[in-house]
């Protein structure tokens, strides 16, 4: 009977320390992270209005002036709507405490996402491509059919028709304007997607082709760093290519890197992360939507999706990217991962759908987590997939301090509180000694 009460309090001491902990957890070096309360961004349609692309995405910069921006997408989750640029901008002067709505022309975002380059000026990634039907490609054999994914996936070398010099963007601060330039990709087993007849409901996309650099422009500021040699490193995902044999290994995402060092003018393939087939069990999309960032202790780390409501995985580099560890599990979901490691020594990671989590690290090799803190936007946790795309930004601001941003849709109307609207929460973290 005694060791049977031993047992049973004993569990009840772990059930409580782990509710103790939701909120802040303390790692192996002595830190703690404390999560500020949520801020409204913005509110936008109803969901019954806008459904699921609109109003989503959020991005989020600080520029050199200390403002914060957040921008939120006004376009649709789709290949045909790649090029629409229509946004929401919001502004904060005091640390996203408060926010007001800025002018939606300028991409302010930009300013202060991308990577300062050797001309001086900061990488702002490539320009989107909407997807588009082209007789031209049945001139063409393609390299192989994907039976189970129903597409079929060419080599761009082998097609006249197309190129590999794509349109990229730069930010000077000086000037403060945008400029376009022509880039250079260099891969050798470089694929275009032509996409078969998929579901009913995504009828419009049939024999549509999936422009390539599209799935170059698609990577976020979280995916592009700079080695300490000045060496851009930019992250992609596509379709099933072995860059080491050229063999079309899967029709799953893969993971692709790209380096430059002429300020964004040339890019040369540099690495892969390849999917395996046991990340793909399920239904799986493979590995893909990767972030990147540099641990306190030099090496890189990388998330990546496999999807939604399936699990997100981590892998290590520890000679600047050239080679990758396996992929492991970092949780049972994830969509677009977001990993930022702070000067002070902590690494942050946001992902979700279903639900919304937040995770953290004191480990400078960032290889121990704590356990995810759940975020709590919504009890609606069935629907929540359906009406938010669940993709959230960090932001640092300090040494020791960072933004979260993320899109809930149970906030009520201001015109009528029976109705639920869309609405960027961005919330403060805090990284202290314990």
């Amino acid at each position: 009977m005694r060791k049977k009460f031993s047992i049973f309090f004993l569990f009840l001491i772990v059930v409580f320390t782990m509710i103790s902990c939701q909120g802040e957890d303390v790692a192996e070096n002595g830190f703690k992270v404390s999560l500020g309360e949520p801020v409204v961004v913005g509110q936008g349609p109803t969901v019954e209005e806008s459904w699921w692309g609109y109003y989503q995405f959020p991005s989020v910069c600080l520029t050199s002036d200390s403002k914060i921006y957040v921008s939120v997408a006004l376009g649709h989750d789709s290949i045909d709507d790649y090029e629409n640029d229509q946004r929401k901008n919001y502004l904060s002067v005091d640390n996203g405490r408060s926010w007001v709505e800025a002018d939606a022309k300028v991409e302010f975002t930009k300013k202060g996402n991308g990577l300062k380059m050797q001309n001086g000026k900061n990488f702002c990634g490539f320009i989107a491509k909407n997807g588009y039907t082209a007789s031209w490609i049945d001139n063409y054999k393609p390299a192989v059919y994907f039976k189970d994914r129903d597409f079929y996936m060419y080599y761009l070398k082998d097609i006249e028709e197309l190129s590999n010099v794509f349109t990229a963007e730069e930010y000077d601060e000086k000037t403060d304007t945008f400029e376009r330039f022509q880039a250079t990709v260099n891969w050798e087993y470089m694929p275009l997607i032509k996409i078969g007849n998929r579901l009913a409901s995504q009828a419009n996309i049939w024999d549509m082709i999936e422009p390539t650099e599209s799935l170059f422009a698609l990577t976020p500021q979280s995916g592009m760093i700079q080695l300490d040699d000045g060496t851009l490193i930019f992250t992609m995902y596509s379709h099933g290519v072995d860059c080491q044999t050229g063999e079309a290994v899967t029709s799953a995402f893969n993971v692709y890197l790209f380096s430059s060092v002429d300020s964004g003018r040339t890019w040369n393939y540099y690495s892969q992360i390849l999917t395996k087939d046991e990340y793909v069990k399920s239904g799986n999309e493979g590995l893909c939507e990767p972030s990147i960032a540099r641990a306190p202790d030099g090496s890189y780390v990388m998330l990546m999706r496999t999807g939604e409501n399936k699990p997100s995985y981590i892998a290590r580099s520890t000679d600047n990217c050239r080679t990758w560890s396996e992929p492991e599990i970092f949780d049972n979901v994830g969509v677009f991962p977001q990993v930022v490691s702070l000067k002070c020594g902590v690494t942050l990671a946001s992902y979700g759908r279903p639900g919304l989590f937040f995770r953290w690290t004191g480990d400078p090799s960032a290889k121990k987590w704590n356990h995810p803190i759940d975020l709590g936007i919504t009890s609606d946790i069935k629907n929540h997939g359906k009406y938010s795309c669940c993709y959230t930004r960090i932001l640092p601001l300090s040494e020791n301090t960072a933004l979260l941003v993320y899109m809930d849709f149970q906030y009520p109307s201001k015109e009528d509180p029976e109705k639920k609207v869309k609405t960027i929460l961005a919330r403060e973290i805090v990284v202290s000694k314990k």
